[in-house]
């Protein structure tokens, strides 16, 4: 199983597309390559500031980390801009066609980019109402299976398209980038992920994604990152192997860290082939009743309640920043503090975890 695909999201690294892409273009020449033809080109043009965050690898077509298209959300008001690539992809021969590419948005980017195609020029048909939802400041790779009718077509179009509602100047606008443009065929999709979502439920993180099929699916790897650039494993569920009916998975993080966390899923085929879905962000912000210091800590910790102590005893843990808990114990109802030794610790950030009395309370320290 070499390919992951969100069948509803789509938003996805799929394996060995570019192995079978017969059509590819980074856009390095620092112009529109043959055939893409822009209708604004002060809005929609080719941008030299380099694409980066994700590279080529076993996971992903080929990815260029050079010069890219930018479309920006600037004046005229009310203006349909396109960008359309014609004249340059023939499908004749070919069957189960696929289009992917990189993509990156600002945070502001609020405009819904359509992508369609189109076998005469004439009839349009859609792709996906909105290729940039999900798209963060990170780049990922977005791929999308088009029906029969794109088949054997000796011109194939592709269209992007968006209308402007500001009348703000093209200076530093919000913008979203497209990248490595690849269309491939011949595909199958043994792991069919219909959704995939992450939510924050009081201090944990709830992660939900189910499947319409799977073939040869081994494990789902749920990774976390505090940035969004590295990556740790948190956790594994095993996948059902082959399965044709939908499935369920749920995963809790029960020690997510203060403030923002990214996450993934990489599937892994029984022959360690992996694969990543798209990113999801949840934060959490502390709001605790208690102190933890000192930070930098060497050799012990404090806790301190700043208001009355629980009346019930509570069960606190320690956690890395990989989810593994590392020391635990119990501070003893009443008690108007605690103190924990860390000198065992590895110099790193820790999070403090309290639970009692249906309360689950946070807090991160350093340990040097």
């Amino acid at each position: 199983m070499k390919k992951f695909y969100l069948l509803i999201l789509v938003s996805c690294i799929a394996t060995a597309l570019y192995a079978q892409a017969f059509y590819n273009i980074t856009f390095n020449s620092g112009m529109f390559p043959a055939g893409w033809v822009p209708n604004d080109s002060r809005i929609f043009l080719s941008n030299t500031s380099a694409s980066s965050g994700y590279t080529s690898s076993s996971t992903s077509p080929e990815a260029s980390g050079g010069y890219n298209v930018l479309c920006q959300h600037c004046a005229p008001n009310g203006s349909t801009i396109t960008l359309m690539v014609s004249g340059v992809i023939s499908t004749v021969g070919r069957t189960n066609i696929r289009v992917g590419f990189g993509r990156r948005a600002t945070a502001a980017w609020d405009r819904p980019v359509a992508l369609d195609w189109s076998s005469d020029g004439a009839n349009w048909n859609a792709v996906n109402s909105d290729v940039s939802s999900g798209a963060t400041t990170i780049w990922d790779v977005v791929y999308f299976d088009l029906p029969g009718g794109a088949e054997n077509v000796s011109n194939l179009r592709f269209r992007f398209t968006y209308t402007t509602t500001t009348n703000n100047n093209c200076t530093t606008p919000p913008n979203f980038r497209i990248d490595d443009f690849t269309v491939g065929s011949n595909f199958t999709l043994p792991v069919e992920l219909r959704d995939f979502q992450a939510r924050a439920i009081q201090r944990q993180a709830l992660l939900q994604w189910s499947t319409a099929s799977e073939t040869n699916n081994h494990y789902f790897a749920v990774e976390r990152s505090a940035d969004g650039v590295g990556y740790e494993e948190i956790g594994r569920l095993s996948g059902a192997g082959t399965s044709r009916t939908i499935r369920n998975y749920d995963f809790w993080d029960n020690a997510p860290l203060t403030g923002a966390n990214y996450y993934r899923l990489r599937q892994v085929d029984y022959d360690g082939q992996p694969a990543f879905s798209a990113v999801r962000r949840v934060e959490f912000h502390l709001n605790t009743p208690f102190r933890v210091f000192p930070s930098p800590a060497f050799v012990q910790i404090q806790l301190a309640w700043t208001a009355s102590p629980p009346a019930t005893d509570m069960d606190w843990g320690i956690y890395d920043t990989a989810g593994r808990c590392q020391r635990q114990g119990k501070c003893p109802a009443g008690s108007p503090g605690l103190e924990i030794p860390v000198h065992q610790l590895p110099p790193g950030i820790y999070l403090l975890r309290l639970t009692g009395d249906r309360q689950v309370w946070f807090h991160t320290f350093v340990k040097q």
